[in-house]
């Protein structure tokens, strides 16, 4: 599969930050849904186990962008909080 050639990334690390993301988003869709940006834009959302609506919001979004393919949504998300506990031996 060959995918179009981005000219331009932009990445949001977010954590329960769902009313947020959904004000860039449609902000975002507003300004650059166009052919003038045409495979142009991607948008690299990086989810550290969000509880919120994070995930939601994305999906909503994805499937919004995805009937024109003018700009292109990733979506990684982590599935739970990892923790590291170090024991120290006496």
């Amino acid at each position: 599969m060959s995918y179009p050639k981005i000219n331009f990334s932009i990445v949001m690390p977010i954590y329960n930050g769902a009313s947020d993301l959904e004000k860039n988003l449609k902000l975002f869709v507003a300004s650059c849904n166009t052919k003038k940006f045409k495979n142009f834009f991607e948008f690299v959302i990086t989810d550290n186990a969000s509880t919120d609506k994070t995930k939601e919001i994305v999906y909503k979004y994805k499937k919004i962008l995805s009937k024109n393919n003018f700009i292109h949504i990733n979506y990684f998300r982590r599935n739970r909080l990892k923790k590291f506990i170090r024991i120290k031996k006496f």
